[in-house]
C-alpha cells in the first residue's frame, strides 16, 4: 500500500465549540483546508496546502477572528526510529486577529528508543479555539514518552506549555501542565 500510493489529496473540516458557563462566553471555530502531498520516496514526502479559519464568539475584546492562506508541508523519516512532521503557512487576516498577517503552523518529532518506550516533542500555532477565552491565537508545546508493559498496558507522560496575546486588551497568557495517563 505505501509504495503503491505515491501521491495523496485531503480534504478537512473541523468545527470546535467550547462554552464558558461562568461567563456566559461560547467559543466556536471551524476551519477547512486542503491539502496535497507526494512521497518521493517511502521516507520522504512534501507537499503544499491551502485553507482556512474563523473563530467567533469571544468576549467583546477581540470579536470575530479569520484567516486564510497557504503554506508548505514536508514529512521525512529516519528509519523505524525517527519521523519528522512540520507544517507552515502565511496567511490573511482581518483585523480583529491583531496582525494583517499571521503566520501558523506545526512542527512534531517522534522517536522511538526501545521496542517499548516512545518520545514525542510538537509545537503548534494557530487560532487558540477559546482555550484562552479572550486570545484569537495559540502558541503551545509539548513534550511526552510513552512506555508499553505489554501490548495492552502503557503509561503516558506529558507536559505542555502555552503562550498567547490578548490583541484587545494587550494581556499576555502564559502557562504550563501536565498530565499522565
Amino acid at each position: 500500500y505505501r509504495t503503491s500510493r505515491k501521491t495523496s489529496l485531503n480534504l478537512d473540516v473541523a468545527h470546535t465549540l467550547r462554552n464558558y458557563a461562568d461567563t456566559g462566553v461560547t467559543v466556536q471555530t471551524e476551519r477547512a483546508r486542503a491539502q496535497w502531498v507526494h512521497a518521493y520516496n517511502p521516507n520522504l514526502a512534501f507537499g503544499i496546502f491551502a485553507g482556512g479559519a474563523h473563530q467567533a464568539g469571544s468576549a467583546a475584546a477581540t470579536g470575530e477572528c479569520s484567516h486564510g492562506g497557504g503554506g508548505l508541508i514536508g514529512l521525512l523519516q529516519w528509519g523505524p526510529r525517527i519521523s519528522v512532521t512540520a507544517s507552515g503557512a502565511v496567511n490573511g487576516a482581518d483585523g480583529w486577529c491583531g496582525k494583517q498577517v499571521q503566520f501558523t503552523g506545526d512542527l512534531s518529532i517522534y522517536l522511538r528508543a526501545t521496542r517499548a518506550t516512545d518520545f514525542y516533542l510538537t509545537a503548534n500555532r494557530d487560532l487558540g479555539d477559546g482555550v484562552i477565552q479572550n486570545a484569537a491565537f495559540l502558541s503551545s508545546a509539548g513534550a511526552g514518552v510513552r512506555h508499553h508493559f505489554t501490548p495492552r498496558t502503557s503509561l503516558h507522560l506529558s507536559a505542555a506549555a502555552f503562550h498567547s496575546n490578548d490583541f484587545g486588551t494587550d494581556a499576555t497568557h502564559t502557562g504550563v501542565f501536565g498530565e499522565s495517563a
